[in-house]
């Protein structure tokens, strides 16, 4: 794995297991370095599963709740599976919602076959909560173990709810992302993987990206995609018999964007 840049300073984490979260308290840590994150982490405790009632695994995306409405309480955190109870990935359709004490609950189950979301739904690390309540997740979604479509980042509203769908326009096996949060517009960097990955075979294709997605969010009705760029292209990606694919993750904000692509 190659980063380009790493931001690493704090004094906690919260990291995914296979089934849970895990909290990790160290010191801080040299973004000079390049150290592995969780490398310092020598104490860790379980907080929670992560399981919901229909058995869902791999826990991808982790976010952070920022505001408390609706159904999203400050401080918990919201957790996306990407496999289903008979660990297939590009399965899942559940986000749970923990709290610090180690309470969960179903935060969303969203239709396996949500129209407007190509190929169907498998929830990835592409999540964020944003303070207007919005959540947004991306799908990249399997039938029969293989990639069966696009995907599509999916919108709920405050209670986990579906409202509306973003597909097309550089949407394309939608990964990872990265958020800004600017209450009345949220700025999203969405890493795509499925750009030319099941053609090439398994072999490395240099078609992944990062597409910039500007979001308005108005005071009554929905978001919707103002502008979208395309900032980064030509990560290696390619499909991989384990991970399902490898390409483009670990996106970050921090003044500057920043992302990940292991490809070996």
């Amino acid at each position: 794995m190659k980063a380009t840049r790493r931001y690493a300073a704090g004094l906690a984490a919260i990291v995914t297991t296979a089934a849970g979260l895990l909290a990790g308290v160290a010191g801080g840590a040299s973004a000079s370095g390049f150290p592995a994150f969780v490398g310092p982490l020598h104490r860790t405790s379980v907080i929670a599963s992560t399981v919901p009632g229909n058995g869902d695994v791999n826990p991808y995306g982790v976010f952070v709740v920022p505001r408390t409405t609706g159904d999203l309480f400050r401080g918990n955190v919201l957790v996306s599976n990407f496999n289903n109870k008979a660990n297939v990935q590009g399965t899942g359709t559940t986000i749970v919602e923990v709290t610090p004490s180690g309470h969960q609950w179903v935060f969303a189950k969203i239709n396996r076959n949500l129209r407007g979301c190509p190929g169907g739904v498998g929830l990835t690390t592409a999540l964020t909560v944003l303070r207007s309540g919005w959540v947004i997740v991306g799908s990249l979604p399997t039938k029969g173990g293989n990639v069966s479509g696009a995907g599509c980042l999916i919108v709920l509203d405050r209670w986990g709810h579906v409202r509306e769908t973003f597909r097309g326009g550089g949407i394309n096996g939608p990964w990872d992302m990265a958020s800004l949060d600017l209450g009345g517009q949220a700025v999203l960097f969405v890493t795509n993987v499925l750009n030319g990955t099941v053609a090439a075979k398994g072999h490395i294709a240099f078609g992944g990206t990062v597409l910039r997605l500007v979001i308005r969010i108005p005071q009554f009705g929905l978001p919707f995609i103002w502008f979208r760029a395309t900032i980064g292209s030509g990560f290696p990606e390619r499909t991989d018999p384990a991970a399902l694919v490898v390409g483009p993750t670990g996106a970050a904000w921090a003044a500057t964007m920043s992302c990940t692509s292991p490809t070996r």
